[in-house]
């Protein structure tokens, strides 16, 4: 199957899958389609490096005991053009960080560690992003 015709096929998935969250309810679940939206300018962002990941065949499965993860990783380009579009993301929640030798900004406070998070790194004139999917345990082995 070319690129193309995967990225067709699984961003749509990919997309909502990564956005979607499971609050504690009671009562019968609702199967009811959850209405999208048009993708803002930074999602495009993640969208063009997604794409890259997937045209260049840079994505992994990344797990630790209870997260399944397929972390798509993008450079150049897209990489550079999504860490200037964190700048001001990242200088509101503190995000930017230096790291042996590399700036980094993340989507979100770094908490612990870098499991899951999505985020973009520069090491002199080199740039990469890593974005991240939770896909839960039908991603395990």
């Amino acid at each position: 199957m070319r690129c193309d015709a995967l990225l067709r096929l699984t961003l749509p998935a990919l997309l909502l899958a990564a956005c979607a969250t499971t609050p504690e309810v009671s009562g019968p679940p609702d199967y009811t389609r959850i209405a999208s939206q048009h993708l803002t300018p930074n999602g495009r962002l993640i969208v063009d490096c997604v794409q890259e990941a997937i045209r260049t065949g840079h994505f992994h499965r990344v797990s630790d005991a209870d997260t399944e993860l397929i972390r798509f990783v993008c450079e150049g380009a897209p990489a550079r053009a999504m860490f200037d579009g964190l700048a001001d993301r990242s200088r509101e929640i503190g995000s930017e960080f230096a790291f042996e030798g590399s700036v980094y900004r993340s989507t979100t406070l770094v908490r612990r560690n870098l499991f899951g998070a999505d985020y973009c790194r520069r090491d002199g004139e080199a740039y990469s992003c890593e974005i991240n999917l939770n896909v839960g345990e039908f991603l395990r082995p």
